[in-house]
């Protein structure tokens, strides 16, 4: 059975944050370098963010150096943690445990609470405008190999 074949110079597999963040850096990368690198995104869910579909708290870090203007962009609706709680549960009590006894990655005043699913398809469409093609509704079902490299992918029909 013959297939049809796509040629890209990167393929990533998964639109999640990961994924759309890589997308949109060498997106970003090819543009300030005048090239045409081709890129695309495989999603196996029928849409760009239909899989990360609960709440985050997130450290901002990470969008702060990709898009250092995404707050005024507007693009997906997120609230900042201002203070926080930490409480061990049992069955009939709370127990306050002091943040600063928090390691510091469970330190989250000063992050982010958003949708994930709203923060992938906003990166997505950070990705497009850069030029990245992203194929939703395509699974990677099978690596390709070639001479004992990864050569691609084969998508599900």
């Amino acid at each position: 059975m013959e297939r049809e074949t796509l040629e890209y110079d990167v393929l990533i597999v998964g639109a999640g944050p990961a994924g759309l963040a890589a997308a949109v850096r060498l997106g970003q990368m090819a543009q300030a370098a005048g090239s045409s690198l081709r890129i695309c995104v495989l999603e196996k869910g029928a849409a760009v963010g239909s899989h990360a579909l609960s709440g985050a708290l997130i450290d901002p870090v990470g969008l702060d150096r990709l898009i250092p203007d995404w707050r005024e962009q507007h693009g997906f609706a997120w609230s900042e943690v201002a203070s926080e709680r930490h409480l061990l549960l049992d069955e009939d009590s709370a127990t306050l445990i002091p943040t600063f006894l928090m390691p510091p990655q469970l330190r989250l005043t000063g992050g982010i609470a958003a949708s994930l699913g709203d923060v992938c398809h906003w990166l997505g469409q950070q990705a497009e405008a850069l030029g990245v093609d992203i194929c939703a509704g395509f699974a990677a079902v099978e690596p390709i190999i070639e001479a004992g490299a990864l050569a691609g992918v084969l998508t599900g029909d």
